[in-house]
């Protein structure tokens, strides 16, 4: 009975996602709404070249980096994720339920890097496993 009790106190709920406009589908419970989170990668020039050909997401490193932060402007990319070049690519919005562990660096928020000048403040999370394309979008300069 009481699995049956918790059924009737969840709602499903549908809405599209303001940043991908892919449908997302949400539980209700006690009036909250349980958002999919999404990730996203911002990458070079070079970088976004190879993820296109090979269509998987790998930094050459061996460690990627995703954040759950949207930027639409490489120069607000470069600032809070404190990157050394102007981002060329977003790739992403990969759903959390896709993403591989963060086994390399775990969901942070990122500190201020004095010798490329950027004041950090987005978030950041790193992992070595492979993931497969899902989409990459070029970001205005």
């Amino acid at each position: 009975m009481r699995g049956a009790a918790r059924q009737i106190n969840r709602i499903k709920s549908y809405d599209i996602c303001r940043c991908c406009g892919s449908l997302q589908v949400g539980v209700l419970r006690k009036g909250v709404r349980m958002a999919q989170v999404h990730f996203y990668g911002y990458v070079s020039n070079l970088e976004s070249q190879f993820i296109r050909s090979e269509s998987r997401i790998q930094s050459k490193s061996g460690v990627t980096y995703y954040t759950t932060d949207f930027y639409e402007a490489a120069p607000e990319a470069q600032q809070k994720l404190a990157l050394d070049f102007p981002p060329d690519s977003r790739v992403g919005p990969i759903p959390a339920d896709e993403m591989p562990d963060f086994d390399a660096v775990p969901l942070k928020s990122v500190d201020p890097d004095p010798l490329n000048g950027q004041p950090g403040g987005g978030v950041e999370a790193a992992t070595t496993s492979i993931l497969r394309l899902f989409a990459i979008t070029r970001l205005s300069p």
